[in-house]
Order: structure tokens, then sequence, then C-alpha cells
């Protein structure tokens, strides 16, 4: 198996969901079994 079998073509590039966003809020979230936060996000429109 070459390096280009296991490259993603430009048409598995355009399924992706890529979205810019910023951190606005961060809480503790004790609930969980591992160490966790909760993230409050706000995302760009596209």
């Amino acid at each position: 198996m070459n390096m280009s079998e296991n490259m993603a073509n430009y048409g598995d590039f355009q399924k992706q969901d890529i979205r810019i966003g910023k951190i606005v809020g961060l809480e503790n979230f004790p609930k969980a079994r591992d160490p966790f936060y909760k993230l409050k996000i706000i995302v760009a429109k596209i």
C-alpha cells in the first residue's frame, strides 16, 4: 500500500463539516466519570 492510497481526495474533503467557533463559556461537569467541562461555543454562520 502506498501513501496516495491513504490520502483523502478533494471529494472526501468536501464531505467534511468544518466550522469556526469562539469559546465564550466553560464550566465543570461533575456528573461525568472522567474530568470533563461543558463548553459554550458561538459558531460562525457560513
